[in-house]
């Protein structure tokens, strides 16, 4: 009986510590995992913060063109304004043959 108690604690010795061995695999693997995907986040930071100063200019400039159509809409709506009305269009005297205006 003594025995068959001291196999039996040897094969639990033996389970518990093929399943340490895996435990500590499968760590090694996830703590491999986890420091590829923390870079991974860390190149992907860094390219939204450039994207983000990229888009912060943009706006700049897109306002800055904005401003200068509005300015130059402006200009043009006031300079049509300020101009003298037109006569109105008289078609060309038209000759006929005979030397007639009609």
């Amino acid at each position: 009986m003594l025995f068959v108690a001291l196999q039996e604690l040897e094969l639990n010795f033996n389970r518990l510590s093929e399943m340490n061995l895996q435990l500590r695999k499968e760590k090694a693997e996830a703590a491999a995992q986890l420091g590829a995907r923390s870079a991974e986040k860390a190149a992907l930071e860094a390219q939204l913060a450039t994207l983000k100063v990229d888009a912060g200019k943009l706006e700049v400039t897109f306002k800055d063109k904005l401003a200068s159509c509005e300015r130059m809409s402006a200009a043009t709506v006031s300079m049509l304004a300020r101009r003298p009305p037109a006569a109105p269009f008289q078609p060309p005297p038209v000759y006929t043959p005979s030397g007639k205006r009609s």
